[in-house]
């Protein structure tokens, strides 16, 4: 996952940070007994008339390293390129950036039946709206939705943003029941010091300081599984403003607290028609400051995910409703919009020369307008009025191939109301690949 807290440390403890990641890897290839992780390449291919077609690339990888039979460490690293490798000075000063995802080292115990996690962390711990909390804690299968994928075929979907440097304690019970708490401090971009219709660059973004906490509810059953998380964020000032416009330093100031939340609940078996229900919220203002303007919870800061998925012999068929703050659709390739409705028709598993495959095709309309906009609109009496400039069709033929060691994931999106002509259609076509292995 992008780690937008690493992002935001300066160079000289980027530098720090990177060469402890490889130290650390060095040491722990040599000193681990046991070692298991996945790793990725993938690109983006989109023709561009009159001009040389653009190629980004995606790269990761993650591991884990048994350090004792009570110690564990994770890893995790991404990369990606920001703009085209295929310049007129092709391969050379290609803007990119390295994302130091997760570090974390975990303390596994256990007093009877009951079993113990105790780690710390650097970057993002079992994010909420990911399956892959579930999946270590009980070893169910992956259920992740396809339209949360990314290049490499990675799920990104995170309801809200626990980035940060943190400590975690989780209790697993024998009934397929885990609680856990996060308690973590990371900085998010202060949106409260710009003002309305200002512009502001990237290197004049103002950034507020927090401290959260995180309470998670687990559980995984023959039929259903649950993730469910509740917390605050804090945010800290160290500088109290008076109304004569004074200012005064303090060692800690908490004014507010605003509370997310995130709920994944799955129904059924990959086998089987199924259902992935996903909510929750990224902010919801316990107490509004009314002279700003502020809602106890806006629909820019609610996620919704439903799917229902339906399995037979021969095709199988998913109906994807969404609603995703834009913070939590960075990198995905199949949603472009935060509010919409997908369609898939795809094969079951077959073999392909050996090779376990599969293939399907994705429709989605969605709006570029947020629902909060929309909802507006309508009491306007806009009606369809107010939604149909910014509506986009996307139609994705995909496909699913292991060989070698790994799986090979490749699509196609059309942008199709936007195409008019040749040059139209070079302009909204891109084509994905990823490989990924397990190493």
């Amino acid at each position: 996952m992008v780690s937008v807290f690493f992002n935001k440390l300066n160079s000289q403890k980027k530098v720090i940070a990177i060469l402890f990641c490889i130290l650390l890897f060095i040491h722990t290839i040599f000193a681990t007994p046991y070692f298991n992780g996945t790793m990725g390449i993938g690109g983006r291919f989109q023709p561009i008339p009159e001009k040389f077609p653009a190629l980004l690339m995606d790269a990761y990888f993650a591991g884990q390293f048994d350090l004792s039979s009570s110690v564990t460490l994770r890893t995790s690293l991404s990369m990606y390129t920001t703009e085209s490798i295929i310049k007129e000075s092709i391969f050379q000063n290609t803007p990119s950036i390295f994302n130091l995802d997760e570090v974390s080292l975990t303390y596994r115990g256990s007093v009877g039946s009951i079993s113990h996690y105790l780690g710390i962390y650097l970057g993002e711990y079992d994010p909420v709206g990911s399956d892959i909390f579930l999946q270590r804690q009980f070893g169910i299968p992956s259920f992740a939705s396809r339209l949360t994928e990314t290049i490499c075929g990675i799920s990104k979907a995170k309801i809200y943003d626990m980035t940060g440097i943190g400590g975690t304690y989780t209790v697993r019970f024998p009934q397929n029941l885990a609680l856990g708490v996060n308690v973590y401090y990371n900085k998010a971009k202060d949106w409260t010091s710009i003002t309305v219709g200002e512009s502001l660059d990237s290197s004049d973004d103002v950034f507020a300081e927090s401290l959260n906490t995180d309470l998670r509810f687990a559980g995984a059953w023959r039929a259903a599984a649950l993730d469910l998380s509740l917390g605050l964020t804090m945010p800290m000032k160290k500088e109290i403003t008076f109304e004569d416009g004074n200012t005064q330093k303090v060692i800690l100031l908490i004014e507010r607290a605003d509370m997310h939340a995130g709920l994944t609940a799955y129904f059924g078996s990959s086998n089987s028609s199924s259902l992935l229900f996903q909510a929750g919220f990224t902010k919801l203002i316990i107490d509004p400051n009314a002279a700003k303007k502020e809602q106890v919870l806006s629909f820019d800061d609610v996620y919704v995910l439903i799917e229902p998925r339906f399995v037979s012999k021969s095709l199988c068929f998913s109906l994807s409703l969404f609603n995703m703050p834009t913070s939590t659709k960075e990198n995905l390739f199949y949603v472009e919009d935060p509010v919409g409705i997908s369609v898939s028709l795809y094969t079951p598993w077959i073999s392909l020369s050996g090779n376990k495959s599969q293939f399907g095709l994705m429709t989605t309309m969605s709006s570029s307008k947020s629902l909060d906009n929309i909802i507006k609109g309508n009491e306007e009496g806009l009606g369809f009025e107010a939604i149909k400039e910014d509506l986009g069709l996307f139609v994705s033929p995909y496909g699913i191939i292991y060989f070698g060691a790994g799986k090979l994931n490749f699509s196609l999106n059309v942008n199709a109301l936007d195409i008019k002509d040749w040059n139209s259609f070079l302009d909204n076509v891109s084509l994905i690949a990823g490989y990924k292995v397990q190493l």
